[in-house]
């Protein structure tokens, strides 16, 4: 003779807070699986329009969050905004210097991968560095300048690669959280196996009288 399991299906209104934690702390990745990290960068965190707002105007962003060492974020650029970059860095004939960045004329820049093993294995802040290569044979206060350029923006990408990481862990912490997980949880309309919690196929759920 066949037998019948019988199982009790709950919405999420109708769990108890004890099985309703017993799902979140299950599923605590559950919506970070379904983000990529474009989605974390330019929609969630706006992490990618803060760098550009900044000067670097098409930022390639990466970063790591696993609570290790190499955590942070980083970012490629191969376009500057110079009056945005160095708005507020005093030296002496600044349109003039901006002019030859802008024209590349004898003067090499960009962001690159610094020369230790540690920028191709992480993702922090360290991972990038900004340069200005000039002409050799330029004269020593051209080139004293163009220095005090590079340390300037150089200071202006590693603050910005920090606020990013700042900002993107910030949204990854609120998609993991209780609050965040519940709102989801309770909104999708699904019915939970009341025996293992999981959930049910709703093609298959059956009224019966109480």
């Amino acid at each position: 003779m066949p037998k019948f399991l019988l199982t009790k299906c709950l919405t999420w209104e109708e769990l108890s807070q004890e099985q309703r934690q017993k799902i979140i702390d299950r599923d605590r990745d559950i919506l970070l699986d379904f983000t990529s990290a474009e989605d974390l960068i330019w929609d969630l965190s706006d992490a990618g329009r803060e760098i550009a707002d900044a000067g670097f105007l098409d930022p390639e962003i990466e970063f790591s969050y696993s609570c290790s060492q190499g955590d942070g974020a980083c970012f490629d650029c191969s376009r500057f905004n110079w009056d945005l970059l160095l708005e507020d860095l005093d030296i002496p004939h600044k349109k003039f210097f901006i002019k030859y960045l802008e024209e590349g004329t004898n003067i090499d820049y960009g962001i690159r991968r610094p020369n230790a093993s540690f920028a191709y294995h992480y993702s922090h802040e360290r991972c990038r560095t900004f340069f200005i290569e000039t002409q050799y044979g330029w004269p020593s206060r051209v080139c004293e300048i163009y220095e005090k350029v590079e340390k300037h923006i150089e200071a202006k990408r590693l603050d910005m690669s920090q606020e990013a990481f700042s900002m993107i862990t910030k949204e990854i912490d609120w998609l993991r959280s209780d609050e965040c997980l519940a709102e989801h949880l309770a909104s999708y309309g699904w019915y939970f196996r009341e025996d293992d919690l999981k959930v049910a196929d709703d093609t298959k759920l059956i009224d019966m009288p109480m």
